[in-house]
């Protein structure tokens, strides 16, 4: 199958409806993919990858801007607010739900298993037991797909 990567201005423009015909029934569904499984599944891996990657780049610059800062406090502050928040897109995983570990499936590789581990590896830090229970189940289902 062949996607065409061009911007269509007339398909974005139409998805605004003109002022008069607001309220009026439209035969246009969107649909929010942002509670399907493989994108929460996906932007725990890929917030988790690119902080790996930036954190230490983000503390030096920081630390730079204002050398009163600690660069430890910084990475904490930063270690916190970024788990926390990537840890918002997996935590509604559920193995029971045959679509999210279908999900799961189709996305284990190396990388969604480093980002398990090192996310296990905070909250253990952190003492956030449920949150590391809740990653090791998933960590669990994907080695096991990953064999």
């Amino acid at each position: 199958m062949v996607v065409d990567k061009s911007i269509n201005l007339d398909n974005i423009f139409s998805l605004f409806s003109p002022e008069g015909e607001i309220g009026k029934n439209n035969d246009k569904v969107f649909i929010d993919l942002t509670q399907n499984p493989i994108y929460l599944i996906g932007m725990y891996k890929k917030m988790v990858i690119n902080y790996v990657i930036s954190s230490r780049k983000i503390v030096e610059s920081l630390r730079i801007l204002n050398p009163q800062l600690d660069p430890q406090d910084i990475a904490e502050a930063g270690d916190h607010m970024f788990f926390n928040k990537a840890y918002l897109y997996i935590e509604n995983i559920d193995l029971n739900n045959p679509e999210h570990t279908e999900a799961l499936k189709r996305l284990s590789d190396n990388d969604l298993i480093f980002t398990l581990k090192y996310g296990i590896k905070y909250f253990e830090k952190d003492e956030q037991y449920e949150k590391c229970y809740h990653l090791t189940e998933i960590l669990k289902k994907v080695e096991e797909f990953s064999k």
